[in-house]
């Protein structure tokens, strides 16, 4: 929490630390926890400093390290008030033993959620 980007309003609401997690894959392989590296700051000239309208993150994250972006990218943006657009899009593909079939509940639940919430639901057969 010494970080500058962490501002708390209640202390309450502080973030209790999260515990080391070993994260394996499908394989069996052990995937390392994202690390932030900081860079020193460029020392503007005269007052100078670059600044962006917005930027923009994109790509494929495993499931098992979707908390990640909130960490890094949601929470401290969204405490500086910055505005945040989440885009989404999900791919859920059948397996042998778990298909993807219309009379089950998660999938009305999930068709319905999405309605409710406006996003596009396709199909594939």
């Amino acid at each position: 929490m010494t970080d500058t980007t962490y501002y708390l309003i209640d202390k309450t609401l502080k973030p209790k630390p999260e515990p080391a997690t070993i994260v394996v894959n499908e394989k069996g392989q052990v995937i390392p926890p994202l690390t932030v590296v900081k860079e020193p700051e460029a020392t503007p000239l005269a007052g100078e400093s670059k600044k962006y309208k917005s930027i923009t993150v994109s790509g494929k994250v495993p499931l098992e390290r979707y908390t990640e972006l909130f960490n890094y990218f949601i929470t401290p943006f969204a405490m500086s008030g910055n505005k945040i657009d989440i885009e989404v899009k999900f791919k859920i593909k059948a397996v042998d033993g778990s298909p993807i079939d219309e009379s089950k509940q998660q999938y009305k639940s999930a068709k319905e959620a999405s309605k409710q919430l406006g996003l596009n639901f396709e199909e594939e057969s």
